[in-house]
C-alpha cells in the first residue's frame, strides 16, 4: 500500500504525519474498503518501524462532489466497523476540494474535514 503522498509536519516539539489520499470518484466500494483495510495494516504494522511513535492522519481529499465525500465517510465506517476498528476513526479525515490549486492554508487550517462517527467539521491541523 502506497500514499498519494506523505506529509511529515515538525514544529518545535510536535510531529504529525499526514498520509494524503486523492479520491476522483473513479473506485467502487469494494476497492476504497479494501484500501482501509490496507492503510490500517499499514498502520498497525508497518507504520511504527518507518515513523516511531509519531501521530498519524489519513486525508482523503476528493474532487467528486459532496455526495462522494459522503460515500466514502459511509464505506470507511462501515469498514471501521466490519473489522472491529472504530476506535481508529479519528485517524481518518475526508473533505471535498476543488480541482485545480488549493490554499495550504485552506486545506490544513480550516474545519472543512469530516471524521467517522463525529457530527460536524474537523480541522486537519490544530495548531
Amino acid at each position: 500500500m502506497v500514499a498519494d503522498a506523505l506529509i511529515h509536519l515538525s514544529r518545535k516539539d510536535q510531529d504529525l504525519v499526514i498520509w494524503v489520499e486523492v479520491d476522483r470518484g473513479t473506485e467502487m466500494q469494494k476497492r476504497v474498503r479494501e484500501k482501509i483495510r490496507a492503510i490500517l495494516w499499514v498502520l498497525k504494522s508497518e507504520y511504527a518501524a518507518l515513523f516511531g511513535p509519531l501521530p498519524v492522519v489519513v486525508a482523503f481529499a476528493t474532487s467528486a462532489g459532496k455526495r462522494r465525500l459522503t460515500t466514502l465517510l459511509e464505506w470507511t465506517s462501515q469498514e471501521l466497523l466490519s473489522t472491529y476498528d472504530q476506535d481508529q476513526g479519528d485517524w481518518f479525515r475526508f473533505a471535498e476540494m476543488p480541482e485545480g490549486d488549493i490554499n495550504p492554508a485552506h486545506f490544513f487550517l480550516q474545519p472543512i474535514w469530516r471524521v467517522p462517527f463525529r457530527e460536524g467539521h474537523a480541522k486537519l491541523l490544530e495548531i
